[in-house]
């Protein structure tokens, strides 16, 4: 299996994921042109992708979707309340597929395991993928972190998990109140201090590599993001797990299981 990050952040996020022939986006919220040039960067085309999985119908992860579909005939696979909250967005002849939470399935050599997470969305979702080789889990866009999410986190080498905000940095900054407020809520989005936690009880002795996912260009930075979570590996007894932060809008992140430990910025 190979992971790499397109984007992660308020402006598009999407990661690509590839075992043998099978390609697999984990949401799109990039406009094609820009989908088509990170791909081209892999030596890829966006006809090649096999699926695209959505975690929710919010513009930053599902905004380039009805641009690709339009070129490329993609399979889209959502629950079935994204999939009705973006239905006036979608191309009318566009292949959907209605994901349930708990109910894994097959795409190519993937097995895909979505599971629910608290978040201001119709019905959203995060996706565990795996082969019969290795395991990757891509959590981003919650308020809080449930307990029945943890073992979807901890059966990974890779883990990608957002730490969207420093909460200091949120009260203080620019933003309207009512939107702190969004951001900071149970259904909202992680600060660092609470991702932190999260990952001191997810990390285990299955992962090779920590992604920090979908900072705040206002409300945090990569150093303190990561000083958060190098603190939290280090507390649970893994310190020597690399922990690299995904890039808000490049290609920036490269996992391959074959040179787990070699993440690379392009």
């Amino acid at each position: 299996m190979q992971v790499w990050s397109l984007a992660s952040g308020s402006a598009g996020n999407a990661f690509l994921l590839r075992a043998d022939d099978t390609l697999v986006l984990v949401d799109c919220g990039l406009p094609l042109r820009a989908l088509t040039e990170r791909l081209a960067q892999l030596g890829l085309h966006p006809r090649q992708l096999s699926a695209v999985l959505v975690t929710h119908e919010h513009t930053d992860h599902l905004g380039g979707v009805p641009g690709l579909l339009k070129r490329h005939p993609v399979p889209l696979y959502a629950t079935g309340g994204t999939l009705a909250a973006a239905a006036g967005r979608l191309p009318p002849r566009a292949t959907c597929h209605q994901v349930v939470a708990g109910q894994p399935f097959q795409i190519g050599a993937f097995t895909v395991r979505p599971f629910a997470v608290p978040h201001d969305a119709a019905e959203p979702v995060a996706y565990h993928l795996s082969t019969a080789r290795a395991r990757a889990c891509i959590v981003t866009d919650l308020g809080h972190v449930p307990e029945r999410i943890l073992p979807y986190l901890r059966e990974t080498e890779l883990l990608v998990l957002e730490f969207n905000h420093d909460a200091e940095q949120l009260a203080r900054g620019p933003y309207h109140p009512q939107l702190k407020r969004r951001i900071a809520s149970p259904l909202g989005h992680l600060s660092n201090h609470d991702a932190a936690h999260c990952l001191m009880a997810a990390i285990s002795h299955n992962q090779d590599a920590v992604w920090l996912a979908h900072l705040s260009e206002v409300n945090n930075s990569q150093r303190t993001a990561r000083a958060a979570a190098l603190a939290a590996v280090r507390a649970a007894g893994r310190p020597s797990v690399p922990v690299q932060v995904a890039d808000r809008r490049a290609l920036s992140l490269h996992w391959d299981l074959d040179a787990p430990r070699q993440l690379r910025l392009f």
